[in-house]
């Protein structure tokens, strides 16, 4: 190479000749010298590995002969990158076979652990080997192009990666600068590792996020709004967030162009139960929390929205207040019956106290008979009362579903019109329950008379049996609903149905769809104290025009055999000629309790409460042997009397009355569950055969 063409070359690459270059290295120092590498590595022209997309620069490099190679290899001495320049060889079709190293800079040696003599003059790929690279078709690109070329590779021997600025010096002359890019690298990765893992925490969020621009249009929605929405397709292309809250999943659900102006405004929302409609017409809630998005100026560059769905929860809320409603209405149901049964059982006494004294011929006899009769079917409605509240008595027993169903087949069939047709559906191996017989009986009546009634024009009414697990997740969508293994039983009809509204008031005592005289509207509300009693859930399943389904689930059984029905009654008198004692503050009730066991004979004495009582009993001249005192009373109740008295007589006996039921008062810690008990209202027979027991027994 001529002094005058490399002087061209040198100029062309470095702004001044290489006459001068030597010098410049020493008397600039490393600093500068790199600066003017990187200054050199922008006025290289550089071609992508796509040569098409490239502009083929003009020819700078023509054939040389003497380029002043100590010159170049001193100002890259001085630089901290590595540098390398080749030689290629050609065979003798002038085609590239080869290259070997011509010189290689300090930094060079240093990183790539190598020394410069034994490298030059070589073709030792194992020092430059990396991942991608092929040395040979670069220089003929570099050649071809008449341009240097950057490309990116990682090498593994030292575990770093490298950005490669190949330039041709000459002919089959070529020099490459390597730049450590791997810190870059390793940023780059970790940027995108971060970005992707906080891609991946919104893309599988449970809670569904929007990216809103300033405008209100549609950034990005993750796929938790598509599945809260019940969208089809998921997909939405960026409108603006007015046409998403026209979508009627969310119409007149929010002001949503009073959103858009809050988050703008740089304030932070948070709106709770919102309810909305999705895709598919289902009504579900949702809490929306909203924060405005601020970009590197400080301006607010749009928001962001996060949507939590909460309908389980809201559901759960609503079971839990319509519990506490319905036990509220329980404790006021009790107190009713309460009172009731009282008033009732003087009625019913003294009717039935009547007809005794009275000759069989009296004109009045059918008139006392009617009244007696109308007391008794009260009584039926405070029990049911009762039973709805939980403060009926009841005599559970093993027994299996599918018997009582099997018994009551033609009850039932008889029940329902001609025009319904009963279907059972009994599972083989169905496990035991442990209830109250006649109380299934009377759910299964109930729910029969119900749906009889939900189909005038007629219908299919199926009865249905089966074991169940109830898992965690259904638990947790159904308040007080304990896990493990049920019989459930499934009553359904095709009736008319139920809206939402009657549906959360079926259970209510006295409410009722039917015409005024047609029901008491206790039905339902009977039906669901008795599974409640027994342990059991009941949920109801309706949609207008859709039929109904109440789905019963009792917990099974620990005995695996069913108890025999030991059950006997008797409407018998029975007498006798011991001191009673009653305490009761209605006195009616007392009185005709005084006349009825004074007519069998017993020596009766009466007090309207406790503190009365223990007068009289310092005032007799012998002791009492039975007290028959009700339990709830005003001032001293019986339990306390009688613990009183038992002190100054302890063979007297005791017999509690009240219109709870003895499960309710012992619950209450008013008495032992196996104490002499009488339910108001109560036959006569029953209250003087109870005294006749209680007198004879031992204890």
């Amino acid at each position: 190479m001529s002094t005058n063409s490399g002087n061209i070359v040198e100029d062309y690459f470095f702004g001044f000749s290489g006459d001068n270059l030597f010098s410049s290295a020493e008397e600039l120092g490393e600093s500068t010298v790199q600066g003017h590498v990187h200054e050199i590595a922008k006025e290289l022209p550089v071609i992508s590995q796509s040569p098409r997309n490239t502009v083929r620069p003009k020819k700078i490099l023509s054939k040389k002969e003497n380029l002043h190679n100590q010159q170049i290899c001193a100002l890259y001495a001085n630089l901290r990158n590595p540098v390398a320049f080749f030689d290629v060889l050609t065979d003798f079709d002038g085609e590239a076979s080869e290259y070997v190293v011509t010189n290689v800079n300090p930094s060079f040696e240093t990183t790539f652990k190598v020394n410069q003599d034994d490298i030059i003059g070589s073709c030792d790929r194992a020092v430059l080997n990396s991942n991608k690279i092929n040395y040979l078709d670069i220089f003929k690109i570099v050649n071809q192009n008449e341009s240097n070329y950057l490309v990116k590779s990682y090498f593994p021997k030292l575990r770093r990666h490298f950005e490669l600025n190949v330039f041709e010096l000459d002919d089959n002359k070529f020099g490459i600068i390597f730049t450590d890019i791997t810190n870059q690298i390793d940023m780059e990765v970790e940027f995108q590792a971060s970005k992707k893992f906080n891609r991946d925490i919104i893309d599988f969020s449970p809670i569904g996020i929007l990216y809103l621009s300033v405008t209100g249009k549609i950034l990005y929605a993750n796929p938790m709004i598509f599945k809260m929405l019940e969208s089809p397709d998921g997909n939405i292309s960026s409108p603006s967030i007015n046409r998403l809250y026209e979508l009627p999943s969310l119409r007149n659900s929010l002001d949503s162009g009073s959103i858009i102006s809050r988050l703008t405004d740089g304030e932070s929302i948070h709106l709770e139960e919102i309810e909305y409609l999705t895709m598919k017409g289902s009504k579900k809630w949702m809490n929306i929390y909203g924060t405005p998005r601020y970009g590197s100026s400080g301006d607010v560059i749009g928001a962001v929205l996060m949507c939590a769905d909460v309908s389980q929860y809201v559901d759960l809320q609503a079971q839990f207040r319509q519990s506490q409603k319905m036990d509220a209405v329980g404790r006021l149901a009790s107190g009713v019956a309460h009172d009731f049964n009282n008033l009732l059982t003087v009625i019913a006494g003294n009717a039935e106290i009547a007809l005794m004294s009275i000759d069989q011929d009296n004109l009045i006899k059918e008139n006392l008979k009617e009244i007696e009769q109308a007391a008794r079917s009260s009584a039926d409605l405070t029990r049911q009362l009762l039973t709805f509240s939980r403060k009926q008595k009841t005599e559970p027993r093993v027994l299996n579903l599918n018997s009582i169903i099997s018994n009551m087949d033609k009850m039932l069939r008889r029940i329902i019109r001609a025009n319904v047709d009963l279907l059972t559906v009994p599972e083989d191996g169905l496990k035991n329950v442990k209830v109250d017989p006649g109380q299934i009986e009377q759910v299964l009546v109930n729910l029969a008379v119900n749906a009889r009634d939900a189909m005038p024009e007629g219908g299919k009414l199926s009865i249905e049996t089966a074991n169940i697990t109830l898992d965690e997740e259904y638990a947790r969508t159904h308040a007080n609903v304990p896990p493990g293994e049920y019989v459930m039983l499934a009553v359904s009809d095709t009736g008319c149905g139920m809206s939402e509204e009657i549906k959360v008031k079926a259970f209510d005592p006295f409410f009722t769809t039917k015409e005024t005289g047609k029901g008491t509207g206790l039905g339902l509300s009977t039906v669901y104290g008795i599974i409640k009693q027994s342990g059991g859930h009941i949920w109801v399943y309706s949609e207008p025009n859709d039929g109904t389904s109440f789905k019963i689930y009792l917990p099974i059984a620990k005995e695996d055999t069913e108890d025999d029905d030991t059950t006997i009654k008797s409407t018998e008198l029975l007498s006798g000629m011991e001191s009673i004692l009653i305490v009761e503050d209605d006195d009616s009730l007392r009185e005709m309790a005084m006349d009825l066991l004074q007519a069998c004979g017993y020596k009766l004495c009466g007090a309207a409460n406790g503190e009365e009582a223990l007068r009289i009993v310092d005032e007799l001249d012998e002791s009492v042997e039975l007290l028959l005192t009700d339990l709830v009373m005003p001032g001293m109740n019986g339990k306390k009397l009688a613990d009183k008295m038992v002190v100054k007589n302890p063979e007297m006996k005791v017999i509690y009355m009240s219109g709870y039921t003895a499960n309710a008062v012992a619950h209450q810690g008013l008495m032992k569950s196996d104490m002499p008990y009488l339910q108001k209202p109560f036959h006569l027979a029953n209250l003087t055969q109870l005294v006749r027991k209680v007198l004879d027994s031992e204890i």
